[in-house]
């Protein structure tokens, strides 16, 4: 007794068939039984569909060529992209320039609003209040993006001497002309350190 099924077997997807095969074989499809030979028949038609219909596709594709389009016509369209190509590198420039101002670093304003260039081009042109309303939208949504509000350095660019200026000192001759009160007056505004030893 056999345990097998006297159902039908089905053909695998993954076969692979010889596309010379006339059906006739080799002899070997007469030891297969009938449920071998229903299979191996329902390849070869599987495969022939397949086949026929990729010659169809090639047939198609082959008359599809690119000489049905008149050739100044693809000059334009390569043109035109060419121009949009531009443009948008152009805002994208305009971006960076702007957030350079804002920014610590203005190629990350560029980097996360590449994917928005097309928003910044109206009619050929760029939009500068768009540019502007984005940087300002994405400074809100990432401020640590922000660059210092604080001057790096505080003061001027003048450093002067680096101790403070002494007033005009006076010699003991001065001191002969003045009165008392001027002396006292010109000792406590320091113009007599010199005279006393006082650095």
């Amino acid at each position: 007794m056999s345990d097998q099924d006297d159902s039908t077997i089905e053909p695998e997807d993954d076969v692979v068939t010889d596309p010379d095969d006339d059906g006739q074989g080799d002899g070997d499809a007469d030891q297969l039984g009938d449920a071998g030979k229903k299979a191996l028949d329902a390849m070869k038609a599987k495969w022939r569909a397949a086949r026929d219909e990729l010659r169809d596709l090639k047939a198609k594709d082959a008359g599809k060529k690119t000489d049905d389009q008149d050739p100044d016509t693809i000059r334009e369209q390569a043109r035109a992209e060419a121009r949009a190509e531009t443009l948008r590198d152009r805002a994208l420039d305009k971006v960076e320039t702007k957030a350079a101002k804002l920014f610590a670093d203005p190629e990350d304003a560029r980097a996360l609003l590449a994917g928005r260039v097309d928003d910044f081009v109206d009619d050929g042109q760029i939009d500068v209040d768009a540019i502007n309303e984005a940087l300002t939208e994405l400074l809100k949504k990432k401020p640590h993006l922000a660059a210092a509000t604080a001057k790096r350095f505080q003061g001027g660019g003048d450093g002067g001497a680096r101790k403070g200026s002494k007033p005009d000192q006076l010699t003991r001759d001065d001191l002969k002309k003045m009165t008392p009160q001027q002396i006292v007056k010109a000792q406590d505004e320091g113009r007599l350190n010199d005279l006393m030893g006082i650095d």
